[in-house]
């Protein structure tokens, strides 16, 4: 159904390296979904090397998922520290976070799952 879950995306951190910081944070609740939030990775990833914190979360049908799905937080690992979170649901549930923290991530990972 329809549901009105809101979410901000917490943990955010400050990390003043330079690099490539790739957040995607393709939301793509479709269907009838009143999910708001941030999904995506907030806080500026500033590592050196492919800091790529990518929290896809496509929630399909009728879901209202919302949360941080994704890392954040200071990573400050030089190299490819690659939090991925891809949290899917498809049907009329609604599923966030899981989010695994994997590489030398010195920030707090939240996993903010609202149903």
């Amino acid at each position: 159904g329809s549901s009105g879950s809101s979410g901000s995306s917490g943990s955010s951190g400050s990390s003043g390296s330079s690099g490539s910081s790739g957040s995607s944070g393709s939301s793509g609740s479709s269907g009838s979904s009143g999910s708001s939030g941030s999904s995506g990775s907030s806080g500026s990833s500033g590592s050196s090397g492919s800091s790529g914190s990518s929290g896809s979360s496509g929630s399909s049908g009728s879901s209202g998922s919302s949360g941080s799905s994704g890392s954040s937080g200071s990573s400050g690992s030089s190299g490819s520290s690659g939090s991925s979170s891809s949290s899917s649901s498809n049907g009329s549930g609604s599923s966030s976070g899981s989010s695994q923290s994997s590489g030398s991530q010195g920030g707090s990972s939240s996993t903010s799952s609202s149903n």
